[in-house]
């Protein structure tokens, strides 16, 4: 027996197809970073970003201004206390209560209630004068107790102030000029106008950031209840 006659061509053909493809699958499937980099990368660094001193870990907590409704004929239902979330929500729904609004500086069992009705005047009377004067003057005695005679006044504990978005502008505008008021007689600018370089060393007064729309079925209970009971 011839052994050519035993030979075999064999056809390579579908081996380098078989190849090619797996070669394929690996450059599509393949990280070409290495894990560690990656683990790396998401890792704090002392590159780039001052590092934290001990005196910057835990921020100056804020002094919270609350303007928030109140209703004459049941002066407790916008209370602390007073109900849940779905409870303010409903009351809001069914009273939305906008002539009056209740002053609070953080936790303070004294609050002042600003009357809306007297902000409404087009032409100023003595009840709407002594009324912001009223306003003005429960804003020093509150943010008095918290002074620490900073200087400069920049380095005092920043003010915020949360007004209940249901609220017309009007009382949270009358609040921040009774805030800005405030700094200016503490740092004795008495009633004239503050300057350029009054603004770089003032204390800090800004609104509470503005909430999402729609992001909850009780948003506006949500509101309420986070501002009635914040300290």
């Amino acid at each position: 027996m011839n052994d050519d006659d035993d030979e075999v061509d064999a056809d390579i053909t579908p081996m380098i197809d078989i190849i090619f493809l797996l070669l394929i699958f690996f450059l599509l499937t393949t990280k070409f970073i290495a894990e560690e980099k990656v683990i790396a990368s998401i890792l704090p660094t002392t590159k780039g970003q001052a590092q934290p001193q001990p005196d910057d870990l835990e921020p100056p907590d804020d002094i919270n201004v609350l303007v928030f409704p109140h209703d004459p004929n049941n002066p407790r239902a916008f209370a602390r206390g007073a109900g849940g979330v779905e409870y303010f929500d409903n009351l809001w729904r069914q009273n939305p209560a906008t002539d009056f609004a209740t002053l609070r500086v953080g936790n303070a069992d004294q609050v002042y209630i600003i009357n809306g009705r007297y902000l409404g005047q087009r032409e100023g009377g003595e009840a709407m004068v002594r009324h912001v004067a009223e306003v003005h003057e429960y804003l020093f005695q509150q943010l008095s107790r918290f002074e620490t005679n900073q200087t400069p006044r920049s380095e005092e504990t920043p003010i915020v102030l949360h007004c209940f978005s249901g609220m017309p502008w009007k009382y949270a505008l009358l609040v921040y000029d009774a805030i800005r008021g405030y700094e200016g007689r503490v740092a004795g600018h008495g009633g004239r106008a503050m300057t350029q370089d009054d603004m770089l060393t003032a204390r800090e007064v800004s609104f509470a950031p503005p909430r999402l729309r729609q992001y909850h079925e009780w948003e506006h209970g949500n509101e309420l209840v986070e501002i009635i009971h914040m300290q």
